[in-house]
């Protein structure tokens, strides 16, 4: 089916067309020139650095240079969930290998792992396929792939919980380590604390060091330096035992001995009232020309009043940072157009004015800097709600029984495969009981005897005693029982990285259509933005292997807002030309309590790799 829509005028803008046209595209196979000699080089660049001809696109796609081969091998890294008292967050991984279509060599080969190395579990998936979802416990996990599916692997995880003290939402694209990270979160006052999250994937021990930076410049920091990370494990380190009360903070993850993945933890309460997690990836390294793709517009994330604030650090040197709005009608200029950042620090910026449309925001500085932006959205009252529960702490449509409790670090957890740091929680007891034990250990029937004492106390009361009269009343006692609580609403918030504007593909896996929140729907779209005029191929992948293409025209200074399509696992972006690309991807949903959103930026997937060169020896 094909859509046109016209695009008007915005402010300091041209008008925009928008064309989508969705296909479903036939295998593509890649069309290889053998030649000999010297044209064997010119055979490797033709078939890697093009990705082959869909349905309506362009031939020849910006590739990434002469020479240029698909990667041999693929890593991603997926942060976990550090526990915090009571907490009882559900996590998911979900990874996905690229179809032919996105010009990757599927449907051959061993396919791809993902596997949760602290936990001992792990799923195999093919080539060109998306697995069911690994529920993990907290732990980190992995998607890792051979020659057949590394070009364009892709995984998330995904964090979820509606229980009072950490509820919200979370959706953090697995990445591959890095040695130098920035990241962008956080801030001082009462119920706010973050985490830096650091895993080491490799075998070895990594050392980290941690630098923190804010509104006043650099920070003191406690502790920061000769940080252990163990081989296969991960560590916490909470901020403010770092460096407490910091503006706006900033923190420079720099790892010896290997490369690591940083995320930044962040939950907010005040008092009773939760106001939202977010688990926030790194920035783009510090650049001269960053773009912060969209966040979810005024028709996410509830009733709530919004607030939009663009977070920048300049490592380095004083920075002098030009704003623009890319919007669907077009760029806009916002209030504050060039912003003076002090050289070690952050400044945040706020948005208002711009909150009435979905934006990405390009940021052209004179020295190297990079950014974040913060949606917060704020309770709808102040007075409690009464809403129905059950005894069940997490929310999804997967077995209520796997969300779990873990232990919350006290300045810092580390965790290794064999240790039990992040599981052996004395608050374990706190989750939701196990009532099929609980029903039939007090039946007085089970072995044709009368219980002991002990076995009679359990049923004391006259509910109890009244559900275990019979083996099959005990049975019924496996669901909990919807009861009434009182609480207050509660807001959420979520986090876009900064990042470069992509000429390769970018790409993410999707929580699958039968994610809810008190039985509602868990909605999704994907936001596309664009500088300069280009085309973009968005292809999704759905958990049947089906592929759909849609074919994007965007315009200069642009965001498109792109509807997921009914059963996708996983979705890529590429651009078509020379012009690059940003994309994030939008969850937001709502219960009786308040909203829930997710948003992330999505990263550049391993795609292709330069040829080591290789020099005749000197005599």
């Amino acid at each position: 089916m094909s859509a046109e829509e016209q695009a008007p005028a915005g402010d300091g803008g041209s008008p925009g067309t928008v064309r989508s046209r969705r296909v479903v595209a036939g295998r593509v196979r890649l069309a290889v020139a053998v030649l000999l000699g010297g044209g064997l080089l010119w055979a490797a660049t033709a078939t890697d650095s093009t990705w082959g001809a869909l349905p309506g696109s362009l031939d020849g796609a910006a590739g990434t240079g002469s020479g240029a081969s698909f990667v041999r091998s693929a890593s991603l890294v997926c942060p976990g969930w550090p526990g915090g008292d009571g907490e009882a967050q559900q996590v998911q991984v979900r990874g996905a290998s690229a179809p032919a279509e996105l010009g990757a060599r599927a449907d051959v080969g061993d396919g791809a792992t993902l596997e949760a190395p602290e936990e001992g579990s792990a799923i195999r998936f093919p080539s060109g396929g998306a697995p069911d979802a690994l529920e993990v416990d907290g732990g980190w996990s992995t998607a890792a792939a051979g020659p057949d599916a590394a070009p364009g692997l892709v995984a998330a995880q995904l964090s979820l919980s509606a229980q009072q003290g950490g509820r919200g939402l979370a959706h953090t694209p697995c990445r591959a380590p890095a040695e130098v990270m920035h990241l962008l979160g956080g801030g001082p006052g009462a119920g706010r604390t973050e985490q830096v999250v650091v895993v080491n994937p490799g075998a070895d021990p990594v050392t980290v060091t941690l630098e923190v930076s804010g509104a006043d410049g650099p920070a003191e920091v406690s502790g920061g330096t000769g940080l252990v990370v163990p081989p296969r494990g991960s560590a916490a380190y909470l901020l403010d035992a770092l460096a407490p009360g910091v503006e706006a903070p900033a923190v420079t993850v720099t790892a010896e001995g290997g490369p690591v993945t940083a995320h930044l933890l962040e939950r907010q309460r005040q008092g009773s009232v939760d106001l939202g997690v977010d688990l926030v990836p790194a920035a783009a390294l510090p650049g001269l020309d960053l773009v912060v793709p969209a966040l979810p517009g005024p028709d996410h994330g509830g009733s709530g009043s919004r607030s939009l604030v663009l977070r920048l650090h300049a490592p380095a040197e004083e920075a002098v940072v030009e704003l623009r709005a890319l919007t669907p009608r077009g760029a806009r200029t916002p209030e504050e157009p060039v912003v003076r950042v002090p050289a070690g620090s952050t400044v945040e910026v706020d948005l208002e004015e711009l909150d009435d449309d979905v934006l990405g925001l390009r940021l052209r500085s004179d020295v190297p800097v990079t950014a974040a932006a913060r949606l917060r959205v704020e309770p709808t009252s102040d007075d409690p709600v009464v809403v129905e529960t059950t005894d069940d702490p997490g929310v999804s449509s997967s077995d209520p029984d796997d969300a779990v409790t873990t232990a919350a670090p006290d300045g810092s957890t580390t965790t290794s495969p064999d240790g039990d740091a992040t599981s052996a929680s004395p608050d374990d007891e706190a989750t939701a009981p196990d009532l099929d034990e609980a029903g039939t250990t007090a039946a007085p029937d089970e072995d044709g005897t009368t219980p002991v004492p002990d076995e009679a106390a359990t049923t004391a009361t006259p509910d109890q005693a009244a559900t275990t009269a019979t083996p099959d009343q005990a049975a019924t006692t496996a669901d909990p029982e919807p009861r009434q609580r009182v609480v207050r609403p509660a807001g959420e918030l979520a986090w876009v990285t900064a990042t470069t504007l992509a000429r390769s593909p970018v790409g993410t896996t999707l929580p699958g259509d039968d994610l809810t929140v008190d039985g509602r729907a868990v909605t999704a779209s994907l936001a596309v933005s664009v500088v300069d005029a280009t085309q973009a191929q968005v292809v999704w992948l759905g958990q049947d292997r089906e592929v759909t293409v849609e074919e994007l025209d965007l315009a200069n200074d642009t965001t498109v807002l792109v509807d997921v399509p009914a059963g996708a696992a996983a979705v890529w972006v590429r651009p078509v030309g020379v012009a690059g690309i940003a994309a994030a991807l939008h969850l937001s949903g709502v219960d009786d309590v308040g909203p829930y959103l997710g948003a992330a930026t999505l990263p550049v997937v391993p795609w292709t790799r330069e040829p080591t060169q290789v020099l005749p020896a000197l005599p």
